[in-house]
C-alpha cells in the first residue's frame, strides 16, 4: 500500500477553533491513518481537548488551503486524498460520525519543551475511511490560549 504524509507547523486556528483540519479519502480506494501527532505553543499556557471523528459529509463554508501531500515511499502513485486547513471555522460541519480518538492538546509557553499528543496505529488498527469519507481534527469551539499555534502531522495508507 502507499504510505502519504501530510504537515504543518505553527498554524494559527481561529479564536475558538472547531474543524482545524480535514482529510478525505481518495474517491476509488480506501484511506487507512496510521499515524496523527499535535504539538502546541502559545504565550499563555493552556490546553484544549483534541477529538478526531469521522465525518460523512464534506464542512462548508470557513477559510481554508488545500494542503500538499507528499509521499513516504517511493511507489510512483499520487495520493487523491484532500487535506483542508483552516484558518475560520467551516460554516457548517460535515454530519459526525464515531469519535476515533480523544486527547488533550497542551499549549507550552513559547521558548519551551512541546508536550505531544500523538497516536499511532497497529498495521489493521487504524481508523478507516471509505472512498469519499472524512477525518476532521476537532478543538470542540474552546479558545485557544493567546499567540497559540499548533503543528500537526499525518501518515496514513492508501
Amino acid at each position: 500500500m502507499p504510505k502519504f504524509a501530510y504537515s504543518v507547523a505553527g498554524h494559527t486556528p481561529a479564536a475558538t477553533p472547531t474543524d482545524i483540519l480535514t482529510i478525505r479519502a481518495p474517491r476509488n480506494s480506501a484511506l487507512r491513518l496510521r499515524r496523527l501527532r499535535l504539538s502546541a505553543l502559545a504565550t499563555t499556557a493552556g490546553s484544549m481537548g483534541v477529538t478526531l471523528l469521522r465525518r460523512s459529509a464534506a464542512d462548508t463554508g470557513g477559510t481554508s488551503t488545500t494542503g500538499a501531500i507528499g509521499e513516504r515511499e517511493e511507489s510512483g502513485t499520487d495520493s487523491d486524498a484532500v487535506v483542508t486547513l483552516y484558518t475560520a471555522n467551516p460554516a457548517g460541519l460535515g454530519t459526525a460520525g464515531d469519535i476515533q480518538f480523544n486527547g488533550r492538546l497542551f499549549f507550552n509557553l513559547v521558548g519551551s519543551p512541546h508536550d505531544v499528543v500523538e497516536k499511532e496505529w497497529d498495521a489493521d488498527d487504524g481508523p478507516v475511511l471509505a472512498p469519499g469519507e472524512y477525518l476532521a481534527v476537532n478543538l470542540g469551539g474552546g479558545a485557544v490560549p493567546a499567540g497559540g499555534t499548533i503543528d500537526v502531522e499525518l501518515e496514513w495508507e492508501e
